[in-house]
Order: structure tokens, then sequence, then C-alpha cells
């Protein structure tokens, strides 16, 4: 890849593509954020004009403000994360830590392990202030005060760093595991070592643990998953012929929906996935420009649920999926079923203050 012997004479050959996936992606992120904030400032300068418009095409670009402007904060968050991990990672491979008058100099191996660490402190803060978020939610529930929407915003803030963090912790950890692997294979020119090993010092980060020796032969998992695989493909392409265009006849019954309702519900969850863990919601629309989301009633009607937008919640399609399947999914339905009631009682308390 072109890179520079680093640290006594080792070659480092992934750095290079881990600095090239960091660019590709703040570079990426660029070039997202531009065209979402063009959309937003176009829609912004529409608003301007609301006062000719009528009041569905008011929500409806009301609605379509909210999504770019979280899709513009999703965006932004993401180039910083990028741009950290790349200025973190271009750091010259050397840590401020003193043994006598020297230096402890380290590796970029090293460096990416103490990042590693620093990523896993990071999450344990985080999964700390979300439980704290949780409690307090839980504890307005028990008083009968509903869920406070600032503290839902905040708790789903809180997810979307985490999931963030997390796939910057995955990244460089595949790429730590990428090292010691090429090293374990002799991959990695070795050449005289004229610093401290890791672990060792003041100041140095803890040794990483050795690398897992993964099976190679025929009980390997990559191999039983691979074996796996070819099977049920010859098994679907042996009854395809019998199976191809086949319908098989079924009776159900659905319960009557009132649409009414989850028109309601789309108006007062403004295009926003009224989950307070969500993760974060797809950034583009429906064919019409509406938010895609799934409205749900947290209790089923088919369970004796009402079809009332006090027992309904807009979903984005993940978090319906956790809230119809996931092994959380009761968990998930006390969240919604004050999260359902709060929105219902503050946007008939705000319709009332319009009408009167």
């Amino acid at each position: 890849m072109g890179e520079e012997p680093v640290d006594g004479g080792r070659d480092f050959r992934a750095p290079g593509s881990v600095r090239a996936s960091l660019r590709a992606a703040v570079s990426e992120a660029d070039g997202d954020l531009d065209q979402a904030e063009d959309r937003l400032e176009e829609l912004l300068a529409r608003w301007g004009e609301r006062e000719t418009l009528g009041s569905s095409a008011k929500r409806k670009l009301s609605s379509r403000i909210q999504i770019v402007q979280a899709r513009c904060g999703t965006l932004r968050g993401r180039r910083a994360a990028a741009l950290a991990a790349l200025k973190s990672f271009d750091a010259p491979s050397g840590v401020n830590s003193r043994e006598g008058a020297g230096r402890v100099e380290l590796s970029e191996v090293e460096i990416l392990f103490e990042q590693v660490e620093r990523s896993k402190d990071f999450l344990q803060k985080i999964d700390r202030e979300i439980s704290r978020a949780v409690a307090s939610i839980d504890r307005h529930r028990s008083y009968g005060k509903g869920v406070p929407l600032e503290k839902a915003d905040a708790l789903a803030d809180l997810r979307r760093r985490r999931e963030s963090l997390c796939r910057w912790y995955a990244r460089s950890v595949a790429a730590l595991e990428a090292y010691e692997a090429a090293e374990d294979q002799g991959a990695l020119r070795s050449g005289p070592e004229t610093r401290p090993a890791v672990g060792e010092g003041p100041g140095a980060p803890p040794a990483p643990a050795a690398p897992a020796v993964r099976p190679q032969g025929a009980d390997s998992p990559e191999r039983v998953l691979r074996t796996r695989y070819r099977k049920l493909v010859a098994e679907v392409e042996k009854a395809e012929p019998a199976t191809h265009g086949a319908r098989r006849p079924r009776t159900s019954e659905t319960p009557v929906r009132n649409p009414r309702a989850r028109e309601a519900v789309v108006l007062r969850s403004g295009g926003r996935c009224e989950n307070p863990s969500c993760g974060g919601q797809p950034a583009d629309v429906t064919d019409t420009g509406e938010a895609i989301l799934d409205v749900d009633h947290v209790e089923d009607i088919s369970a004796g649920g009402r079809d009332h937008p006090v027992n309904m919640v807009a979903l984005c399609p993940n978090c319906h999926a956790v809230k119809t399947r996931g092994s959380t999914r009761e968990t998930l339905r006390a969240v919604l079923r004050a999260v359902a009631e709060e929105a219902h009682r503050r946007a008939g308390e705000e319709a009332a203050a319009l009408r009167a």
C-alpha cells in the first residue's frame, strides 16, 4: 500500500486501508451533508411562504423539514466521528509517557489498541447514562406524570451516540484483529525493538490479550457455515421447479381499523419515530414525501386494545420489528404505552389551546 515501515522496521500494511476508509467516510459524509443542507435551505425557503399553502401542505412541509433537520444532525455526527477517528489514527506514533528522560514510543498497533480501550470506556459511560435516563422515565411513569418528551429525546440521542460509537469500536477491533492475524502468520516483518514492550513502563496501555486461534480444519466455524449454506442452496434449487409460482390458499380475518386514527398519530408524531430509544429512522421518504413510519397499536386490537391514538404509536420499521418480534418487546411495549398516553394528552392540550 506504499506505507513506510514504522517503529523498528515493522512494515504495517493495514493502516493505509484504514486511513483510506476513514477519509472516504469523511468525504461521503461531506457530500451527503451538503445535499441535506441544500435540501433544508430549500424547504425553509418554502416555509417562509407557508401562508400561501393549505393546512395539509403545511403539515407535510413541517414534517419534511423535521426529517431533513434530523438527517443533517446525523450526518454532522457521522462526519465528526470519522474526522476524530482519522485525527487519532494520523496522530504521531507516540504517547507522552515518561520513563526517566526518555519517551515511550508506541507502534500503530498499540495506538489502535488504546483507541479500542477508550471506545470501550465510552460505551460503558453511555450505557450508564442510558440506564439513568430509563430509570428517570420509569419513575415519572410510576408517579403518573407520563414520560417527559425532553427526557425521551435525550434518551434517543444517547442511543444514537452509542450506535455510532459501536460502529467505530467494531471497526477498531476489526483493524486490530487484522494486525494480530497478519503478525501471527508472519506477514509483518520484524525488526529490532528499541522501545519497551506493551504494558511495560509507566503510562503504557495494557498488553492485548493473545488472539484466539481459529481452527482451520474440517470443524472450523467458517467451513461449517459454508458447507451448510451450499447444502441449503442445493435443496432450494432441487425443490424450485415444483414450488416456483405456486400459491397456497388461506383464509384470515383482520380487525377493522379506522384510517382517521392512523392519520392522527402520523400528524402527532411530526414525521419522527415515537420510540424514545430509536437508534435512527430511515432518512428516505415515501413516493408522496411522507416519513417512512408504521403506525402500530401498543396493545394489539386482537388482544382487546383500542383502535384509538391513545393506544397507537408511529414507529420506524426497525422499532416496529423490535416491538413485534424482538426479545425485549414487552419492555418496549411498557415504554410505548406511556409515550402514547403522554403524546395524546399533549396533543389534546395544544389543540384546546388553539381553540381558546
